[in-house]
C-alpha cells in the first residue's frame, strides 16, 4: 500500500515525466547525429506543439466567480481557444509528417525517421501529461480550499 502512495506523490510523477522527456530528446538527438540536424528541429516542434493549447486553457478558464456578463468577452475567449487549438493541431501534424517528407527527399535515413517519430511522440505525450498534471493539480487545490472553508 505504501508503494502506491509513493507513486502518487507529485515529485515522483514529475521525476518520472522528466525521465521520459529526456529519453525522447535523446532519441531525437540520436536521429540528428545520423547526418542532418533537421530531426532535432522536428523534436523542438514536438516539444512546443502542445504549449498554445495549454496556454489557452489557463487564459480562457472561466470560473464560477466570473462576474463578467458581457457576451463579447466570452466570445473573445472562444476565439482565443479555437485559434490555439488550430495552432496546436497544425504543429502536431507538421511534426508528425516532417520525418516522412525528409525521408522521401533522402535527407534522413529510415532509422532516423523512426527515431524521430518515437522520440517526438514521447516528447509530445510528456509535455501533454505535464501540463495536464499541473493544470488539474491547481483545480484540485482550489476545490479542496473551498470545501474546507464551507465546513
Amino acid at each position: 500500500m505504501e508503494f502506491f502512495n509513493a507513486i502518487r506523490h507529485p515529485l515522483n510523477r514529475l521525476a518520472t515525466l522528466s525521465f521520459f522527456l529526456a529519453i525522447g530528446f535523446v532519441l531525437v538527438l540520436l536521429a540528428g547525429i545520423q547526418g542532418s540536424w533537421l530531426p532535432v528541429a522536428d523534436g523542438v516542434i514536438f516539444g512546443v506543439a502542445y504549449l498554445p493549447r495549454a496556454v489557452s486553457k489557463i487564459v480562457t478558464t472561466t470560473s464560477d466567480y466570473d462576474l463578467n456578463f458581457e457576451p463579447s468577452a466570452s466570445m473573445q475567449g472562444i476565439y482565443i481557444r479555437e485559434t490555439c487549438q488550430f495552432i496546436t493541431a497544425f504543429l502536431t501534424i507538421t511534426a508528425l509528417y516532417l520525418p516522412f517528407v525528409l525521408k522521401h527527399s533522402h535527407i534522413i535515413t529510415p532509422s532516423a525517421t523512426v527515431l524521430t517519430l518515437v522520440g517526438g511522440s514521447i516528447i509530445f505525450s510528456t509535455v501533454y501529461m505535464l501540463t495536464s498534471f499541473f493544470i488539474s493539480q491547481d483545480e484540485e487545490d482550489t476545490l479542496d480550499d473551498i470545501n474546507t472553508a464551507a465546513i
